[in-house]
């Protein structure tokens, strides 16, 4: 049972840092507050392993909520633009769990899309911890949030349209040097960001590409990083969201806090 719910604290803390739970960041200071939610989230996770695609159900790149919003050629555009624009700046891996792999749509209150809100570094605070200096610490706390206006798709420091001063429900995000939708001021962004369930988040993992780039249906695209293709693959699999490392560090952090170390200053 202990080791059931180790991996189920782990698990959740992975879903928290990856936006499946209200986007976090990657805080390591939250492993103390999973335990019975982390339980029902790895019975969410098994049971949808289990259940097979409905029968003429979409599985290409029409299948996923997001084609819905953009489509797979100017989300590829989208990706691209943050590559020529934050590679190297705000994360070092595309693609990847531990550093950059998701985006959030934002809608103004008529619910159209108005921008795209990244974050990136994803789990640099564990790292920063436990493997100071590797690939997946920190380039810069302060280079983790992006956000791209649509349609133009330029990159930009989210920080630019945060809010003044802070709240005490920010206090987890504060930690992770995240900035969230709620904290984007209307009046320098120039709307309320509203976010739409279904389109919350999508995700994006390094995949070999197969020529499957190529179909126009496919969920694989392709970027161009130090002038060589890379190809992504759009896909909600929550087992996607998080490494084999993390796990590690995650139990490492858990361990130490029952020690009382690297706790969290939030109530």
């Amino acid at each position: 049972m202990a080791v059931i719910k180790t991996a189920a604290a782990a698990l959740a803390q992975a879903l928290v840092f990856s936006g499946a739970l209200p986007c976090l960041g990657q805080s390591p200071f939250i492993a103390d507050r999973m335990d019975e939610s982390a339980r029902v989230l790895v019975q969410a996770r098994d049971a949808a392993r289990a259940t097979p695609p409905a029968k003429g159900a979409r599985v290409g790149y029409a299948g996923l909520p997001i084609s819905k919003v953009v489509s797979k050629v100017d989300i590829t555009r989208a990706l691209q633009a943050m590559m020529d624009s934050a590679y190297g700046v705000g994360f070092r891996t595309i693609g990847h769990p531990d550093d950059w792999f998701h985006g959030h749509f934002l809608f103004d209150g008529n619910q159209v899309p108005r921008a795209i809100l990244y974050h990136t570094q994803e789990r640099a605070g564990l790292y920063r911890l436990y493997e100071p200096g590797s690939r997946f610490d920190y380039v810069d706390e302060n280079k983790r949030n992006w956000i791209q206006r649509l349609p133009d798709l330029k990159a930009e420091d989210a920080r630019a349209y945060r809010v003044s001063g802070t709240k005490p429900q920010w206090c987890s995000e504060d930690e992770a040097f995240t900035v969230s939708y709620e904290m984007l001021d209307p009046a320098k962004i120039g709307f309320t960001p509203v976010i739409i369930g279904e389109f919350y988040q999508f995700n994006f993992y390094q995949t070999p590409c197969k020529g499957r780039e190529k179909d126009a249906d496919s969920r694989v695209a392709s970027v161009i990083v130090d002038g060589k293709p890379v190809c992504l693959e759009f896909n909600d699999d929550a087992s996607k969201r998080y490494s084999a490392n993390f796990f590690k560090l995650a139990k490492k952090l858990g361990d130490d806090q029952k020690k009382g170390k690297h706790r969290s200053s939030c109530p």
